[in-house]
């Protein structure tokens, strides 16, 4: 099935993904104090429960002993299953909960029904348990912790791991106490990582083991090759198949303004597999299933070489729409309307459209229904669904059956509809040519899908497909759906970086590690035919490298760049005038959460900060190195501080969580901040104002005292250990640096979790 997701977010490491027990349908018998009636059993599972050479009480033992379950936990049931889902061969699953308030947490472990094997282990000890700030131990101690579990409760697999660093590569500084180290380790073949077995201990910033993922197969077989292509040949062959293409995309994120960018990218829009594999024993590109791809099964061409029209539909009313749809679909009887609708907004585009909703129903009940979208301003038809459920089964195409059209019948159907829904951009559409899916086998033919792309200038869309699907049984289109975002392609040509100067930035960024994997089961829709795939498959799997955050190559400036907050991405070790800096730890970690402007690699930590870049760096701190936005609609509080200040959106966001004073007519954000100033606001930040103005209430030892006005600010964030004092002097005009910032908004953090959490 084709891909839909988020929109360029890089894949997520395997590391920090919980293993999950999927649908588990039979039952036996409860082993809980209070047996609840047992849940019938399928026949088949009957039948394998029956031939299983591990039995119930065996399988519980065994589980038992594969860890030590934790205080508070009760072993609720057993559950066997003649197909276990994960590795398609008869098990016993047992399970514990614990449920007592506030704690929460659960285990299962599956258990090889046929020799007793450890299969799968997924725990979750859930504790409301205050953890400090800064944690008690690092990931370097929490990799001691995880490899100290493993070597006692899985030591005959201990030698049979390597360290997984993916999430540590990633992984920012923590700003809370709540803590948690995913230390990964990958099961080892021959010398060689296999991505699909994994022992996956969680530790948290106290040293606790909070939870583990284990999963292995024995059954599993690992070719060896004697001689095997080099490194350097597979990054060459990447470097020959891989298409990188400019896309238009939108920069995303909590509360940014939708803006429209240019950047480099695999081109997924005429490719379904991802991420590309190259065999290691001829350099070939393998997909998921382990299929070969070849050269001649990818390419586009386009639609025609000329506009072939203008959309010219006049004035877009609703029966102008409905004429429209039916003009090129099959429509439903007008008697199964239940719905036609006027939409002033609609998707991304904000456009406004016409919809329509059809039901059949069937004795009463509904067997079908159909929806379309019109675009209510120019006539384009957006999109148009008919799923009829009997057919949504899919069950292919029988001996006895026959396909009213060929496939080239089809795709010559879905070319012709997309010239007549689109003659104004037709000689910018492609017909995107790609291999036949797994699923499409499976459903012997019976439907064909096909990709469009709209190309300007070398610009797509990203993710912007155009989809048709043609149903061979019927020769009528199905499915269509058009991405509006396709009309915001500029037409305007625009000065981008060579496609030779994108390919070396992102090799540079590029890891090519050889490793196992285990092709995809192809699917069937006979039950039990699913065959188990036992042999791994030896490949380089291209990588990019992680920054733990969602990055684009921008095609215009040739940088890497933060996807929701549109800032230049910057390693922390690239940044030069911090090293061997008296605040250096402090700097890094406000540099990792995107808190300064970083130039010519340089962020001047001895250089006097503003009191608009203080608000920012606070405000950049506690919303987790994300911008804060506000539209049009937002007024200013402050006479000097208009909507087009680089500093407005952080100081209203000061002014909602009351850190400034909103009854002052200008904030002055360009003057240089104090050490009172920075004190007052951190103290508010903490919640502590009227605390902070209760005479009397602190011992007052600061020996210029007299010349503070905030002083109860002063002594307490002194009395913190937030800011130091000089010789018993607060100093409350001296001046503030970056570097004298990030050491307090460090302080301020530690003392933040101690107080609140």
């Amino acid at each position: 099935m084709r891909r839909f997701q988020k929109k360029g977010f890089p894949i997520l490491l395997a590391s920090t993904l919980m293993f999950t027990s999927g649908v588990l349908p039979s039952y036996a018998q409860d082993v809980a104090t209070t047996k609840p009636a047992p849940a019938p059993v399928a026949v088949q599972d009957s039948k394998a429960m029956a031939s299983a050479k591990i039995s119930k009480d065996q399988a519980l033992e065994i589980a038992k002993q594969t860890i030590p379950i934790p205080d508070g936990f009760t072993q609720r049931n057993i559950e066997f299953q003649s197909n276990w889902w994960g590795n398609q061969t008869a098990a016993w699953i047992v399970y514990w909960d614990k449920q007592t308030p506030p704690n929460y947490g659960h285990i299962h472990i599956v258990i090889d029904a046929n020799d007793g094997h450890v299969l799968q282990v997924e725990m979750y000890n859930g504790e409301n348990t205050k953890s400090t700030y800064p944690p008690k131990v690092d990931i370097t101690k929490a990799k001691d912790i995880a490899m100290e579990y493993i070597q006692k409760n899985f030591p005959d697999k201990a030698k049979e791991i390597v360290y997984d660093d993916r999430y540590e590569q990633a992984a920012k500084p923590p700003l809370n106490g709540h803590v948690e180290y995913p230390i990964t380790y990958k099961r080892q073949v021959n010398g060689i990582p296999f991505e699909n077995n994994e022992i996956r201990i969680n530790v948290n910033g106290d040293g606790k083991v909070v939870n583990i993922g284990y999963r292995w197969d024995d059954a599993i077989q690992f070719p060896s090759f004697d001689k095997l292509i080099t490194k350097e040949q597979a990054l060459k062959v990447y470097q020959e198949k891989v298409n990188l293409a400019v896309k238009q995309l939108s920069l995303w994120g909590p509360g940014v303004a939708r803006t429209m960018k240019l950047g480099y990218m695999p081109d997924n829009t005429s490719y379904y597999y991802e991420p590309i594999y190259i065999r290691a024993t001829d350099g070939s590109q393998v997909t998921l299933w382990g299929d070969e791809v070849k050269t001649g099964d990818v390419g586009r061409v386009v639609l025609s070489d000329k506009k072939l029209g203008e959309l010219n539909h006049g004035k877009v009313t609703q029966e102008k729409a409905m004429e429209i749809l039916k003009a090129h679909f099959e429509l439903p009887k007008d008697e199964n309307m239940i719905r036609a609708s006027f939409r002033e907004q609609w998707g991304e585009t904000q456009t406004s459209v016409w919809e329509f909703n059809w039901e059949i129903r069937n004795e009463g009940m509904m067997n079908s229904w159909a929806m379309a979208a019109v675009d209510a301003k120019t006539g384009r038809i957006l999109n148009y669904s008919n799923e009829r459920h009997v057919i949504m089964e899919k069950e292919g195409v029988q001996q006895d059956q026959k396909t009213k059209i060929t496939k080239e019948q089809a795709e010559k159907k879905a070319i012709e509809l997309m010239k007549a829904l689109h003659p104004d951009i037709a000689h910018q559409l492609y017909l995107m040519k790609m291999p036949r899916m797994p699923h499409e086998e499976v459903y012997n033919g019976r439907f064909q899908s096909f990709t469009f792309m709209r190309e300007v200038n070398g610009i797509s869309l990203e993710h912007g497909g155009i989809h048709v699907n043609v149903d061979m049984m019927t020769g009528e289109v199905g499915n269509y759906w058009f991405n509006a975002d396709n009309l915001l392609i500029s037409e305007n040509k625009k000065k981008v970086m060579s496609p030779g100067e994108a390919l070396e930035a992102y090799v540079a960024r590029l890891d090519m590690p050889l490793v196992y994997v285990l092709p995809n089961e192809k699917p069937s829709l006979v039950p039990g035919a699913v065959k188990r795939n036992l042999e791994a498959m030896l490949v380089y799997q291209p990588r990019v490298k992680e920054f733990g955050e969602p990055v684009y190559l921008d095609a215009e400036t040739g940088k890497w760049t933060h996807r929701e907050t549109g800032q230049l991405v910057v390693e922390s070790g690239s940044v030069t005038d911090i090293r061997g800096h008296r605040a250096e730890k402090e700097l890094q970690l406000l540099l990792r959460y995107n808190v300064f402007d970083v130039e010519n690699k340089q962020i001047k930590p001895d250089e006097e900060i503003s009191r608009g870049e203080m608000i920012k760096m606070l405000v950049l701190l506690e919303n987790n190195g994300y911008k804060v936005w506000y539209d049009e609609a937002r007024s200013s509080t402050f006479k000097d501080v208009q909507k087009s200040s680089p500093y407005f959106a952080y100081i209203e966001n000061a002014v909602e969580r009351n850190w400034i004073d909103r009854n002052q007519e200008n904030f002055k954000p360009d003057e240089k901040i104090n050490r009172e100033e920075m004190a007052t606001m951190i103290i508010r930040a903490l919640g502590f104002e009227h605390l902070a103005k209760i005479d009397n209430l602190f011992i007052n030892d600061l020996q210029d005292a007299d010349s503070i006005k905030a002083v109860g600010a002063a002594i307490l964030i002194s009395k913190l250990g937030i800011m130091e004092t000089q010789e018993g002097k607060f100093i409350p005009q001296g001046t503030v640096t970056r570097a004298d910032a990030a050491v307090a908004f460090s302080r301020y953090l530690s003392k933040r979790n101690e107080l609140r959490y």
